[in-house]
C-alpha cells in the first residue's frame, strides 16, 4: 500500500468513525417527550383569532441542545389554512422538561374563504370545526440538525372553552 492510499484509507477511517460518534449523538437526542399542556386564547374576534399552545418537552437524554425554530402548518377541516414560524430560539437542558409556547394567529377571513363559509355559519357548530395543527420543531445540536414533528388537533368549540 502507498504512502498515498494509507492516507486515504486513514481519511475514510476518521470521517467514518465522526460520522459513527454524530449519529450516536443524534440518538441520544432523540430520546423525548412533547405533551401538549393547555391553550389560552388572548383574542377571539371577527377580524383576529390568537392564542398561544404550551407544550412540555422532556429531553430524557444527556445532552443539551437548541429548539431552533417551530414551523407550524394550521388546517381547518382539512383545508391548509396558514404557516406560522416562530424563530425564537429555546435551549433544552439534559435531563429535564422545558415549556414552550407557539403562538397562533389566524384572520377568521382567511378561514371563511379559503373553507368558502361564512364566520356565522362556523360559529354554529364549532363541535364540527375541527383545527388541525402540524409542528416541526427544529432542533439543533452541534453542527446536527433535525425535526421533531408533533400533530395536535382540536375543535373551535374545545377553542372556545378557553377563551
Amino acid at each position: 500500500m502507498t504512502k498515498r492510499q494509507k492516507v486515504i484509507a486513514g481519511s475514510i477511517a476518521i470521517i467514518s468513525i465522526i460520522a459513527a460518534v454524530g449519529y450516536t449523538q443524534l440518538v441520544k437526542a432523540m430520546d423525548y417527550v412533547l405533551t401538549f399542556k393547555k391553550v389560552v386564547v388572548d383574542k377571539l374576534t371577527l377580524k383576529l383569532v390568537t392564542f398561544n399552545l404550551y407544550f412540555d418537552l422532556e429531553n430524557k437524554s444527556t445532552l443539551k441542545y437548541r429548539i431552533a425554530s417551530i414551523n407550524t402548518s394550521i388546517y381547518v377541516n382539512g383545508v391548509f389554512i396558514s404557516k406560522v414560524v416562530n424563530t425564537s430560539e429555546q435551549v433544552v437542558e439534559p435531563k429535564s422538561t422545558s415549556p414552550v409556547a407557539v403562538i397562533v394567529i389566524l384572520k377568521p377571513e382567511q378561514i371563511t374563504e379559503k373553507l368558502e363559509k361564512s364566520w356565522a355559519s362556523l360559529l354554529m357548530f364549532p363541535e364540527k370545526i375541527n383545527i388541525k395543527m402540524v409542528f416541526k420543531l427544529r432542533i439543533k445540536y452541534g453542527v446536527f440538525a433535525f425535526n421533531i414533528p408533533y400533530t395536535h388537533t382540536m375543535t373551535l368549540k374545545d377553542l372556545r372553552k378557553n377563551g
